[in-house]
């Protein structure tokens, strides 16, 4: 067993008996890719019999965040952590201009929950801090009220802290959304919770943050979304 995630990922150890120049070629590919002989040995063969695992689940839905990225101007991809992850970054009109950091880490094995949504900001401004904080509540509040009855379990994870925020990423209740779906949903996510933190911070001095939002938001459900 291996533990990825916080998750347990059942593996086995074989020995194969392969040419060396077979063994070279893989190793060329596997440093090219920034993976590991074992790692792209199993993406090749689950690739040859059409078999689903974590990998390509994750690779597909990591596709069209990254596709999402490539239409908004506003974002801009940063290097993979692990083949779990895929963090994107987007600059805050505020000031300064300092950066938002999305992170999206996916589970290999998805239960209810597929994964999470980091949202992080460095900064020492006891100000912006604070302004972040108001907003991930107001957004934590407008989850819990809209979308929470429709998850499995009736809820919204979430964690807030200083400056970053955490949201546990669910499979639908209802439906089964195939991998390319999920992944156009978390980059609709990831695109919404952006577009109304700036919209929030526009308005902040004029007194109607607040109102903007709850109408911007409810304006993205009426169009239609993948709860997740």
């Amino acid at each position: 067993m291996e533990r990825k995630g916080g998750r347990l990922v059942k593996k086995s150890v074989y020995s194969l008996v392969l040419d060396d120049g077979v063994v070279e070629a893989v190793d060329r590919l596997a440093a090219e890719q920034g993976s590991s002989r074992s790692a792209l040995m199993n993406r090749i063969l689950a690739e040859y019999f059409s078999l689903a695992t974590p990998e390509k689940r994750m690779r597909t839905i990591f596709d069209q965040l990254e596709k999402m990225v490539e239409r908004e101007e506003a974002f801009q991809l940063q290097l993979h952590p692990s083949d779990a992850m895929l963090s994107i970054r987007s600059v805050l009109h505020y000031r300064y201009k300092p950066t938002i950091r999305y992170c999206i880490e996916l589970y290999p094995q998805a239960g209810a929950a597929m994964g999470e949504l980091r949202v992080s900001l460095r900064s020492q401004s006891p100000p912006l801090l604070e302004a972040l904080g108001c907003f991930f509540r107001l957004w934590a509040a407008l989850e819990q009220e809209a979308v929470a009855p429709y998850l499995p379990g009736g809820r919204v994870r979430c964690v807030i802290e200083d400056g970053r925020f955490t949201r546990v990423l669910l499979l639908p209740a209802e439906g089964s959304p195939s991998h390319r779906q999920l992944g156009r949903a978390i980059a609709g996510y990831v695109q919404m919770l952006d577009s109304l933190l700036k919209l929030y911070f526009y308005h902040l001095e004029d007194g109607e943050a607040v109102r903007r939002i709850q109408k911007a938001y409810a304006a993205y459900l009426e169009r239609g979304m993948v709860l997740i």
